[in-house]
């Protein structure tokens, strides 16, 4: 510990520790410096480039805290569902060398405390849950982030190469919207603040996922399909979660749908879903502390969701011309609508 180190609290020393590890594993420190020395010959003096480029390792890199902002993230929409650890968000604005002399820098934390309830801290250790979730955050996210934005880079091609008369715009659109996908992806699927409903949602609910059949004695008696009486199953549950029931509706309507079907009947399924979701809620004795207003108003974030999903997934380039086409379709409403 040197000597400026003395007067500092234990947990200012510990964070300035992880930031320098941070910077060594990501490879960052000679980035900065050359960044940092270029922005202070460009604005500031040449002393202070000089003494920037001669930071080459952390062994030499002096960091300084300045503010730490933390927000808890533990509430999931519901008071009645408790997790199993508190999770805090992190955000660490700190300087290289005497902040006098350089810019502020930030680095964002996601902080977990595992619970201090004894029979939920053994089964985190059974199900080495905390291991687990590191490997997610440091190992599987990088990649999934990484797909996201190679299946968003096809999908622009797709755009490109459609003959589809707004398929210009659409990719300038997305061009503009890249940078902050996983961003408004983030906002959208974060459960609903009250009074707004959340619920079991699919999240991958369009006509692939539908499977229908029809009861043996409406085969026996040749009834046609459109009026027969059909069993209906719901396949591919792997992304199920809670958040927006608005979200499947979408989904289904956006992918599903014909545009002449959706936009001159997208109202009326709406206002029979609420509807249905009411009376449910009635038969159970529930009182919804929302209106449909507040439904419509979720459905069209829900709408963008549905885009933003498809947009960055496989599905939508290996999907038929014709399914691709309602696609298409609905993105150029959304734009029209200046949704997107």
């Amino acid at each position: 510990m040197g000597r400026e180190d003395v007067n500092k609290p234990d947990n200012i020393i510990w964070v300035e520790g992880v930031i320098l590890n941070n910077l060594e594993e990501n490879g960052g420190i000679e980035a900065i410096s050359k960044s940092e020395s270029r922005s202070h010959v460009d604005n500031h003096s040449n002393q202070k480039s000089q003494s920037q480029q001669s930071i080459t390792s952390t062994e030499e890199l002096k960091i300084s805290v300045g503010e730490i902002e933390l927000k808890d993230e533990s509430f999931l929409g519901d008071e009645r569902i408790k997790p199993m650890s508190r999770i805090v968000s992190g955000k660490i604005k700190y300087f290289i060398g005497n902040r006098e002399d350089n810019d502020e820098k930030f680095q964002y934390w996601i902080i977990k405390m595992p619970t201090f309830i004894q029979p939920n801290r053994s089964l985190l250790k059974m199900t080495n849950a905390g291991k687990r979730e590191i490997a997610f955050y440091t190992q599987i996210l990088p990649d999934i982030k990484s797909l996201i934005d190679n299946e968003f880079i096809s999908f622009q091609k797709l755009v490109r190469e459609s003959s589809h008369p707004k398929a210009r715009e659409i990719q300038y659109k997305m061009s503009k919207l890249r940078p902050h996908l996983l961003n408004k992806l983030y906002n959208i699927l974060i459960p609903a603040e009250p009074p707004l409903p959340n619920t079991l949602v699919h999240m991958d609910f369009w006509s692939e996922n539908i499977l229908f059949r029809m009861k043996e004695e409406d085969k026996e008696t040749e009834v046609p399909v459109q009026e027969a009486d059909l069993d209906c199953c719901i396949i591919d549950w792997q992304m199920v979660s809670y958040g927006r029931p608005t979200h499947d509706l979408a989904l289904l309507l956006m992918l599903s749908l014909e545009p002449e079907d959706r936009r001159e009947n997208g109202k009326q399924l709406l206002q029979y879903y609420f509807e249905l979701f009411r009376k449910t809620a009635e038969y159970f004795d529930l009182t919804l502390p929302f209106d449909y207003e507040m439904i419509q108003k979720e459905f069209t974030n829900s709408c963008v969701l549905a885009a933003l999903m498809a947009m960055a997934s496989i599905e939508v380039v290996t999907m038929e011309e014709s399914t691709q086409n309602r696609f298409f379709e609905a993105l150029a409403d959304l734009i029209d609508d200046n949704l997107l």
